[in-house]
């Protein structure tokens, strides 16, 4: 019978092989614990160290948070603000629902003057869920597409039953107005902090979603 080291040893060098097998091919997978979270391509190295990426996406700022799309997995990130703060909330994920030939808006809702109705793949996920429409409220400006830095920590590797397993970790997104914003998988909650003079590194664009 395999001795437990072997076991191990051998569970570790399945997981090197396919995160060899993704860098070659860079994209985005799915934790199995939780589908809609977000898992940048894992390195070789067991330990936690950063991926990163300029990747595009779009940003819309809410009255009670944000949203973000993240064009290479096609997902919308919401943010929720904390009761008492706008530097610290909630995080939920997405998918992109809109599809070219829906309609953008619904133009039964009625927006107060000095705001604007979310469009396309954020009025999807805005209109059909009540709860976080009541918890964002209304759109403070158009979204604004734009290149981002992105950055991806992954967790440590443990052993569970003789199966190396990679921990939840932690995303960093560059915001058009000026901040990094921190993601945290264990607790799915966010973070900002603003960072002086930032430079961006494309001009927006009007829109940002996918036609499909």
């Amino acid at each position: 019978m395999p001795s437990r080291f072997v076991l191990v040893m051998s569970s570790l060098m399945i997981l090197l092989i396919a995160a060899l097998a993704a860098l070659v091919a860079p994209s985005f997978a799915r934790l199995p614990q939780a589908p809609l979270y977000q898992d940048a391509v894992p390195t070789l190295d067991p330990f936690p160290r950063p991926n990163s990426f300029d990747i595009i996406v779009a940003e819309q700022v809410f009255e009670g948070g944000r949203m973000f799309y993240l064009q290479p997995v096609d997902r919308i990130w919401v943010l929720v603000n904390d009761a008492d703060a706008r530097e610290s909330g909630t995080w939920m994920v997405y998918e992109n629902g809109w599809i070219e030939g829906m309609p953008e808006t619904d133009p039964t809702i009625v927006v107060p003057d000095g705001y604007v109705q979310p469009k396309r793949g954020f009025g999807v996920v805005w209109r059909e869920n009540e709860d976080l429409r009541d918890q964002l409220g209304f759109a403070l400006d158009p979204e604004i597409g734009f290149e981002s830095h992105y950055t991806f920590t992954e967790g440590t590797i443990r052993v569970v039953d003789d199966v190396a397993v990679l921990n939840p970790g932690v995303h960093t997104l560059v915001s058009y107005y000026g901040a990094i914003f921190t993601f945290d998988e264990p607790t799915m909650t966010w973070t900002r902090e603003l960072i002086p003079q930032l430079e961006m590194t494309a001009e927006p664009t009007a829109e940002a979603t996918p036609d499909q």
